[in-house]
C-alpha cells in the first residue's frame, strides 16, 4: 500500500447504557457490530484497525469476516486502557495505524450500523481531491458526526486526547475547523448511534423498513 488510508473502528466501549454488549445484538440476520465492520471492509479503506477491549473474543463478528479470505483486510488491536474512556481507544487505534504507515486515518464507531460504504467512500474521495486538508468530516444539522478522516498532520493532536471524549472534540476548536472540510449529509439515519434500548428498538424498525424497501 502506498500512502494508505486506514480505518480505526472503535469497538471497545462498555455498552453501559445498554446493559450488555451492544455489538452482539441481532439486527436482521447479523449482529449490530458485524454490519458496521462489513461496510468498512467493503469500502475503499486500505486496511482497518478494530480496537477492542481485552475481554472481547470477537463473538459479534461473523465466521465469514473471520475467514482467511477477509482476515488480512483488518487487524484487531486490544486496548487495555479502553475502560478509561474513548480517547484511549482512539490513541490505541492511531498508534497501530501509524505502525502500519498510515498517511491518514478514518475514525468510525462500531455502534453506527447505518454508516454505509458509500458514505465512507465519499469522505475518502473528498480527501483524495483535497490532500492538503487536515480532516474531512461528515455533518448533519451543522454538527460534526463520525466518521471523520484525519490526515497525518493531526495524528499528534489525536494522541493528546484524554478522558471519555471522541475525536470530534478536537474539531470544536475553530483553528482546526479552518484547516479541514465538512461534508453535510441530509439523512439522519446513517449517524444513529445505538446506545440505549430505545435506540436499538428504533434501529430494528429502520432495518426492517429498509429491507422491505429493497424487496
Amino acid at each position: 500500500m502506498s500512502d494508505p488510508i486506514i480505518g480505526v473502528l472503535l469497538a471497545a466501549g462498555k455498552s453501559k447504557r445498554m446493559g450488555n454488549n451492544k455489538l452482539k445484538l441481532p439486527l436482521g440476520e447479523q449482529t449490530l457490530g458485524n454490519i458496521t465492520l462489513k461496510e468498512a471492509i467493503k469500502s475503499s479503506l486500505d486496511h482497518l484497525v478494530v480496537v477492542t477491549n481485552k475481554q472481547d473474543h470477537l463473538q459479534w463478528i461473523s465466521p465469514f469476516l473471520l475467514s482467511p479470505l477477509l482476515r488480512d483486510k483488518w487487524t484487531q488491536q486490544t486496548c487495555k486502557s479502553a475502560i478509561k474512556g474513548q480517547a484511549y481507544s482512539i490513541k490505541c487505534g492511531v498508534k497501530k495505524a501509524m505502525q502500519l504507515q498510515a498517511k491518514s486515518i478514518m475514525i468510525l464507531l462500531a455502534d453506527q450500523p447505518f454508516i454505509s460504504k458509500d458514505i465512507i467512500n465519499k469522505l475518502i474521495e473528498r480527501y483524495l481531491h483535497n490532500e492538503n486538508a487536515y480532516f474531512i468530516a461528515a455533518s448533519f444539522l451543522n454538527r460534526i458526526r463520525p466518521p471523520i478522516l484525519f490526515s497525518h498532520q493531526m495524528f499528534p493532536i489525536l494522541m493528546q486526547l484524554e478522558g471519555d471524549i471522541g475525536a470530534r472534540y478536537i474539531l470544536g476548536n475553530e483553528k482546526w475547523q479552518e484547516k479541514g472540510i465538512i461534508v453535510p449529509f441530509e439523512d439522519p439515519i446513517p449517524f444513529l448511534d445505538v446506545d440505549t434500548r430505545e435506540d436499538y428498538e428504533f434501529a430494528k424498525n429502520v432495518w426492517k423498513s429498509l429491507k422491505m424497501t429493497k424487496c
